[in-house]
């Protein structure tokens, strides 16, 4: 299994994305990728594209392969502003204000929006949880059935028949 790094750029072309998968499978006829719109090292995809999440996913889940889903990707998480001073990665701090560094996307899982922390957890989390993210808890979107979550759970069913 080949893991794709194509699309975790930081311009990421949603009309390019049958164009790569194709000439990967053309060039590698006997491989099965596993593809993957953003990751830990990435700017989280609904930031980096500007598209809605709902689009990026139809389109992540369509393609030939497994498929990589980031933590909060199937939320439609957009990327957090992390302060300087609550940075953790090193890159981040080293070439500050050029490059803000990685924790953008690396912030707590917002499970509950009635909890402290919104449910990640109890003490105190290595990297704050931004606020923007009190509507996008898994327990909104849970009972939600237009919302990101359901959508994507909606399309994984679909993927599997």
């Amino acid at each position: 299994m080949a893991y794709c790094f194509e699309f975790l750029s930081e311009e990421f072309d949603l009309n390019t994305v049958d164009v790569i998968a194709e000439k990967f499978f053309k060039e590698n006829p006997n491989s099965w990728p596993c593809w993957a719109f953003s990751n830990h090292d990435s700017k989280r995809i609904t930031t980096r594209s500007g598209k809605n999440p709902k689009i990026l996913m139809e389109k992540l889940l369509s393609l030939k392969g497994n498929i990589c889903i980031y933590q909060g990707e199937e939320l439609g998480l957009p990327e957090t502003e992390v302060a300087f001073e609550d940075l953790q990665d090193p890159f981040g701090k080293a070439f500050w204000p050029d490059f803000k560094g990685r924790d953008g996307c690396r912030t707590p899982m917002p499970w509950n929006s009635k909890k402290k922390n919104y449910g990640f957890s109890k003490g105190e989390p290595w990297l704050p949880i931004d606020n923007k993210y009190k509507n996008l808890c898994v327990d909104k979107q849970e009972i939600d059935p237009q919302s990101m979550l359901s959508f994507t759970k909606k399309m994984i069913k679909e993927r599997n028949k």
